[in-house]
């Protein structure tokens, strides 16, 4: 991957290969970024140079597992989960830690959940048995001073600190703390408050993860409102791939607040252009929220190739989180194509791996439609028992298939 880099990130992403070239056992080193996309980039370039010097490599990334509250205990669940040998070489990636806790407001008063936080610190001591290996915290700067400040022990055991590139547009805006893990805004619904293209792009990606949990219509709002500007920003300045990143997470607001007619174009222009930077981890997420929309839209065919396209990138990445979300969405098409003996080798899989991740929302999507299958064959009780999760989750976040589903459920109860 050609990486284009300021001098000084330059030198940054130079001393953090040194760092994990030279590491020898378990050693730990804080990653901070400003921009999402760039930290990915940062990371596949890494993985690249590494991979070619003998390093294995491996992600863990905590939007998989927003619930966990110690993240120690998935880290070593996640490495148990590799298929390693004795003289292995291994380099550790964790992203997204975030997700796992809220950010402290200035209000000294607001009790705030920092129980991962607070794990991390009173288990410090256990990582070098846990994680014999180099292993590095990507963290945007919020998330950075949290560590800080609610884990100070496990900071100072930090080898090395590593600050990388800041892409910005337009003039310095006051900073904006983003969305908690409840999907309640910090600062309000205000999205003028972000003004540069990272704090633009980040307010509306984390608002699109937290999407499941956002219980108000003003919250998507202004979600799509911050990946507009965010659209129009990496297209002014050329970041290519923050430009695929917003056209992938507007096309996902919009199907999440019940348009995905509008949704597709966008889609289509991020899938084009992932597949133009040769990028398999934006093509993968492109390509799979491109099928959810077509499905929505009732093309189940042109929906199944989309699935079956991203559960293979998936797979190819090693991205375990994405495989499952996968293997779900394309055993719900199978079954509205009524392949039912695949759909549900499909979906058990997927409830199989997505309940090993700890992702909830995955694992309700999979049930549904598992219980749709059973319902079919005449196991209504099974079903039900199935299917209810999904339409608790939908009415907590007012997703507008709520009414719908409560329908189906009604229909199968007059059964029994």
């Amino acid at each position: 991957m050609d990486l284009e880099l300021d001098t000084t990130s330059e030198r940054s992403l130079r001393e953090l290969e040194l760092f994990l070239l030279d590491a020898q056992g378990f050693r730990m080193a804080i990653a901070t970024y400003d921009f999402p996309v760039t930290r990915d980039e940062v990371i596949q370039s890494l993985r690249e140079r590494l991979e070619l010097r003998g390093l294995h490599f491996t992600t863990l990334d905590f939007r998989h597992h927003r619930e966990e509250r110690n993240p120690l205990r998935k880290i070593e669940q996640h490495l148990n989960s590799l298929d390693l040998q004795a003289s292995d070489r291994l380099v550790v990636m964790i992203v997204a830690l975030e997700v796992t806790f809220e950010y402290p407001t200035a209000d000294k008063n607001s009790q705030k959940d920092v129980e991962a936080l607070a794990n991390l610190n009173i288990q410090r001591e256990r990582f070098p048995e846990v994680c014999p290996f180099p292993i590095v915290f990507w963290l945007n700067q919020l998330a950075a001073s949290a560590l800080a400040r609610f884990a100070p022990d496990f900071w100072h055991w930090r080898s090395a600190s590593f600050l990388l590139p800041r892409a910005r547009y337009g003039e310095p805006a006051v900073a904006s703390s983003p969305p908690t893990k409840t999907g309640k805004w910090v600062v309000g619904d205000n999205v003028a408050e972000a003004t540069t293209l990272p704090e633009l792009l980040t307010f509306g990606m984390l608002a699109v993860g937290s999407l499941p949990t956002i219980p108000r219509r003003a919250n998507k709002e202004a979600a799509i409102e911050a990946l507009e500007k965010a659209l129009a920003a990496s297209r002014k300045t050329g970041f290519r791939r923050s430009e695929i990143e917003a056209l992938t997470a507007l096309g996902a607001a919009l199907l999440d607040a019940g348009e995905p007619r509008q949704a597709v174009g966008y889609l289509e222009r991020a899938l084009d252009l992932a597949e133009g930077v040769g990028d398999p981890h934006s093509q993968a997420r492109a390509a799979s929220t491109l099928g959810k929309t077509l499905a929505a839209l009732g093309d189940h065919q042109k929906a199944r190739e989309l699935h079956e396209r991203a559960l293979m990138l998936a797979r190819g990445t090693g991205d375990r989180g994405l495989e499952g979300s996968e293997l779900a969405e394309l055993g719900a098409v199978l079954v509205r194509l009524g392949e039912s003996d695949r759909a549900r080798e499909l979906l058990e899989t997927s409830l199989a791996l997505v309940r090993e991740l700890g992702d909830r929302s995955v694992e309700a999507t999979a049930a549904w439609h598992l219980g749709l299958l059973y319902a079919e064959a005449g196991d209504v009780e099974r079903a039900l028992k199935l299917m209810q999760p999904r339409v608790d989750d939908e009415r907590q976040r007012g997703a507008p298939e709520a009414e719908r589903h409560e329908e189906v459920l009604a229909e199968l109860r007059r059964l029994l």
